[in-house]
Parts: structure tokens; sequence; C-alpha cells
């Protein structure tokens, strides 16, 4: 993954929990880390969302660490890349 790219997942995240970015490593657990109970989870999601505009609310309740998310983030960039390269 980019650095910039985590930087933008960790700033995301951050800003959604209300805590530092230098918390949010790639490997934090959203409720055992970053103290994220259900609620503040679609908040990252919203925040996720907004940040790389791409759909994530389907694979939220799944996501459990921060690499899980960077990783759903990664297949939607792909996917989205891919389907506007397929338009005529």
């Amino acid at each position: 993954m980019k650095a910039q790219t985590f930087a933008r997942i960790q700033d995301a995240i951050a800003n959604a929990l209300g805590i530092s970015p230098f918390r949010v490593g790639m490997n934090s657990n959203f409720k055992t880390d970053l103290g994220a109970d259900s609620l503040a989870m679609v908040a990252v999601a919203h925040a996720l969302e907004e940040e790389f505009d791409v759909p994530l609310a389907d694979g939220a309740p799944a996501i459990k660490t921060v690499a899980e998310a960077a990783l759903h983030i990664e297949r939607a960039l792909k996917l989205q890349a891919e389907k506007e390269a397929a338009k005529p």
C-alpha cells in the first residue's frame, strides 16, 4: 500500500474516532486498540467512504482491524478503476 493512501486512511479513522492519527497503526484493532464500538465503526465506515468515494457499508461490520479496512478500500478502488476502464 502506498504511504499516501495509508496516511489518508489513518487521518480519516482518527478524525472519525476523535483520536490522534499516531494511535492508528496498520495492525490496530478498532475495538481493543482504538476503543471503537459499533456506533463508532459506522462513523469510521462513513469517513472512509467519503475520503475514498467507495462503498464500505456492506463490509463494515466484518472489518476488525485497520489492515482489513485498508484491504477493503484497495479492493474497492481497484474494482472502481476496472469499471471505469471498461466504459466505452
